[in-house]
């Protein structure tokens, strides 16, 4: 399953990470909107592997493959498309 900016934004949500009528747009930085913290981002990467099947090396753990919604999902992509 290739992932949509609305399923990284669900994900997200039901991390409780972003409410359900955040206005963020999906090139907006996460840190900056004070959604995505060192603890939040273990959880993200928890929940991504767990729902994509993809393993997250710790040389991954960088901003511009965490820090807004798009570069989250253009990592998810990037692994799933290495891994087939």
């Amino acid at each position: 399953m290739t992932p949509c900016p609305n399923t990284i934004r669900a994900c997200l949500i039901d991390l409780g990470l972003l409410p359900a009528t955040a206005d963020i747009a999906d090139s907006a930085s996460l840190i900056d909107a004070g959604a995505l913290d060192s603890l939040a981002l273990m959880q993200v990467v928890t929940m991504l592997e767990a729902r994509f099947a993809i393993t997250v090396g710790t040389d991954d753990l960088l901003p511009e493959n965490f820090d807004s919604i798009e570069n989250i999902r253009r990592y998810v992509v990037s692994k799933l498309e290495a891994a087939a």
